[in-house]
């Protein structure tokens, strides 16, 4: 079927729905499903900064579709509405779905069902909902909500515009977002890989505009740049960055500790070099970097922490001070191999052991 014949069923839907004591529920499934069709599957029609147009033969016609897209109507229909209004509604719609989506007396299915609509229309008052929805208490929303935000950051990347759109408050909402579930341990462990495509994806698309500097752990200096404060700045105005990090302890077991990398003030006084974000290289050429683990998020039963830093090659080098229990920061020196040194601090990976 053409698009042209989807059109005119569409428009046989409507003066259905427009008659008395029509099926609702049937009538909105067949729109949900002609909309699908009409693209050929399920796609996102937005993106992270442009939404989509509504795309009716009448636009008007989705104030029909609103009528039963009313938690009142009964959530099955209110929720077969939303799906209709994903597929064909614009952005005159993405204020009414968050309203109905963050309204205390819609039931918790309902408000899964508001994610299709900013999923498929996107554009930044979509992102910005999304975000706020990632730090939902229920990981079925924080789920839908990252897989809607994964789908429209790919498309941002396929579409085709000259100049990105600007978008800047809704991305850093996302990126703050993000950095809520990179940086939060009791956060759902597989959302975290996902968070780091994003934050590559955003990275490809150009629309964050920071210069490459290469990866620090699990996750990009470039990343600890968006989720941190904005782009690399002079060690005098940085921030420190909080990245998870890979604890061994005694016996094997492993967990991941939230680790603090603060800058070096005033690093040519003391004679280190700043050769990457918080990274510094001293007179005699180790690697300079300064680590904190919060006394009150400390690993229970661990007194030490020793850290190594991992060359591309497997091999640990291992700092010679730790970081102790009762005094959590230490200035590490890394005597990184001269043939491995410029790779590492291009690409820094760290494993940590625990004493107990």
């Amino acid at each position: 079927m053409q698009t042209n014949e989807y059109l005119g069923r569409v428009e046989d839907l409507f003066r259905e729905l427009a008659r008395p004591s029509p099926p609702v529920l049937d009538i909105l499934e067949k729109l949900h499903r002609f909309g699908v069709w009409s693209q050929g599957g399920v796609k996102t029609r937005g993106s992270l900064t442009a939404a989509a147009e509504n795309r009716l033969p009448d636009p008007r016609q989705i104030e029909s579709l609103w009528l039963w897209a009313d938690s009142r109507a009964g959530s099955d229909i209110c929720q077969k509405a939303l799906l209709a209004i994903g597929q064909w509604g614009g952005q005159e719609s993405l204020h009414r779905t968050i309203e109905l989506m963050q309204a205390p007396e819609t039931d918790a299915e309902t408000k899964l069902y508001c994610v299709a609509p900013l999923r498929n229309i996107g554009g930044p008052e979509a992102v910005r909902a999304l975000a706020r929805a990632l730090s939902d208490v229920r990981p079925e929303m924080q789920n839908a909500a990252m897989s809607a935000i994964l789908d429209l950051t790919a498309a941002e990347l396929s579409a085709k515009r000259p100049e990105p759109a600007p978008a800047l408050e809704a991305l850093q909402e996302l990126q703050a977002a993000l950095a809520g579930l990179l940086g939060s341990m009791p956060a759902p462990l597989h959302l975290r890989p996902q968070a780091m495509t994003v934050l590559a994806n955003l990275e490809k698309s150009g629309l964050l505009g920071f210069a490459s500097v290469g990866p620090v752990s699990s996750v990009s200096q470039r990343q600890w740049a968006a989720l941190y404060g904005g782009p690399p700045k002079p060690d005098d105005a940085a921030g420190s960055v909080t990245v998870p990090m890979p604890l061994v302890r005694a016996g094997g077991r492993k967990e991941e500790v939230a680790v603090k990398i603060l800058p070096i003030p005033e690093p040519e006084k003391r004679g280190y070099e700043r050769v990457a974000p918080l990274i510094y290289l001293s007179q005699d050429l180790t690697v300079v970097i300064t680590m904190q683990i919060p006394e009150e998020i400390f690993p229970e039963g661990v007194v030490a922490i020793r850290v190594s830093a991992v060359t591309g090659d497997g091999t640990e080098t291992r700092a010679e001070k730790a970081l102790m229990r009762g005094v959590p920061t230490a200035v590490l020196e890394f005597d990184i191999p001269e043939a491995f040194r410029s790779e590492w601090c291009e690409k820094p990976r760290f494993l940590l052991r625990g004493e107990e």
